[in-house]
């Protein structure tokens, strides 16, 4: 269900089905491999994100997140990615990769891979009718050295494009080679033994959190392009400049709008002290709209982006003072539609660094400040819950307003887990707009997010 949202949009309704349940069911076992809540131990979280240029004077952004979930003989797992290419006014290709598998290993050094992968390119502020999209299923025997990572395998398409059949594909990574920084990887797929397809980067890791990068590509039903740009990755113990992963899948039953809504949220971490830091928030947000049945078709309306730069200034250990810089866009997909933003300044107080963090019994977050676009911003967000237990139990209560619109929403979750934590909740919306006569809309949704702090 996690990787299931970020947007499948087959036209044919069993494939689409198919993808679906697949997904759910792996992401769903995760939630009860080996004993429950108390294995979570084992599980294990990676976020990466790519920032620069390409060959054709595009900019790119490209978020990364992998979760990891050993059961007694195996490790199933969950991928996600996307390439988003905007030019000045934000038009571009956006291309979606959403994995699910499982991988056993045979010895330290010989594992086996299966994977379900969709591919689906969607595009902003122009008209795009045909959506382009591929679903692999594949197998890949992998080899491990001291410093080399070998792939090698093949296997189908399921629905999707019609002209492919077939794949063969190769994977290579040699970081430090020759115990030096730098580094490439290497991927070959070869469809139909006639397309061929390839991914080759060389990379100079500047630390454990940071990668400088070329890349050359030629993906699906796609002109060969290069990047160039720089990569922020999880896990490393120099600077942890990654210190937060957040992936949400939510359902609305109800909705008339929309039928589910995806959340990736990643927290950048600077210029950390004892007493201070400087946090740049990276979220994107994906709502797909409502189609006649729930599994034909899956199809954003936007995305998303917002994004906010905060200095935070350590008051004593239950009270933080911060300033921030905000900006929002909305991007609209696979219509010919501008994008709309709005650019806010403020300030506030927090008794803790991450406000869904069970770090407290009671948790509290408010702010407010001047706004380019809706003269004004305010916001509250209030959590109670238990802490350091097995399975903690809490609620979140949040508020927006500005002069244009009032939001509010009440979540009540159950979360569990150690390096990966699982929530579920149940969550209900409103929102109000303060200078029109209409009612308010009201929503309710259930889902699952994962979260990681490194």
């Amino acid at each position: 269900m996690k990787i299931a949202i970020i947007s499948i949009s087959s036209d044919n309704m069993s494939i689409s089905r198919l993808l679906f349940i697949i997904c759910f069911i792996l992401t769903s076992l995760t939630c009860f491999s080996d004993q429950g809540p108390v294995a979570q131990d084992k599980t294990h979280a990676q976020a990466k994100i790519e920032l620069g240029a390409d060959s054709h004077e595009r900019r790119f952004f490209r978020p990364y997140v992998r979760f990891e979930f050993p059961m007694k003989k195996g490790t199933i797992f969950t991928e996600v990615n996307y390439y988003q290419r905007i030019n000045s006014q934000l038009k571009g290709e956006v291309d979606f990769w959403i994995k699910a598998g499982v991988l056993y290993n045979f010895t330290n050094s010989l594992s086996i891979e299966g994977s379900l992968n969709h591919f689906c390119r969607h595009i902003t502020s122009r008209i795009y009718h045909t959506i382009f999209d591929a679903n692999e299923v594949l197998g890949r025997l992998w080899y491990r050295t001291n410093n080399m990572k070998l792939g090698f395998g093949g296997g189908f398409y399921v629905g999707g494009y019609e002209w492919y059949d077939n794949l063969f594909v190769m994977n290579c990574k040699y970081p430090n080679i020759l115990k030096t920084e730098f580094g490439i990887e290497a991927e070959l797929k070869v469809i139909n033994f006639t397309k061929v397809l390839h991914d080759l980067e060389f990379f100079i890791s500047l630390n454990e959190d940071l990668d400088l990068f070329v890349r050359n590509t030629r993906h699906y039903e796609y002109d060969n392009t290069t990047y160039l740009g720089m990569r922020f990755k999880s896990g490393g113990q120099a600077n942890n400049i990654i210190q937060k992963l957040e992936l949400q899948t939510r359902v609305l039953p109800s909705y008339d709008s929309h039928k589910m809504e995806s959340i990736l949220a990643i927290d950048l971490e600077f210029f950390k002290k004892r007493d201070r830091r400087l946090q740049i928030s990276l979220i994107s947000r994906i709502p797909i709209l409502r189609d006649d049945t729930f599994f034909h078709i899956f199809r954003p309306e936007t995305i998303e982006y917002p994004l906010s730069l905060q200095y935070e200034r350590k008051i004593n250990d239950n009270l933080f003072a911060v300033g921030y810089c905000l900006y929002d866009v909305t991007m609209p997909v696979d219509v010919d539609l501008t994008f709309t933003s709005n650019l806010g300044l403020g300030v506030g107080l927090r008794n803790q660094p991450f406000f869904e963090k069970l770090d407290k019994t009671i948790r509290f977050d408010v702010f407010g400040g001047p706004n380019f676009t809706h003269t004004y911003n305010v916001g509250a967000n209030v959590g109670f819950n238990t802490v350091e237990r097995s399975l903690n139990f809490g609620a979140n209560a949040k508020t927006r307003v500005n002069a244009d619109i009032f939001k509010g929403s009440l979540t009540i979750f159950g979360e569990f887990g150690s390096e990966v934590k699982i929530r579920i909740f149940v969550s209900g919306e409103t929102a109000k707009y303060l200078n029109e006569d209409d009612p308010a809309v009201n929503k309710w949704q259930f889902g699952l997010t994962l979260f990681s702090w490194f």
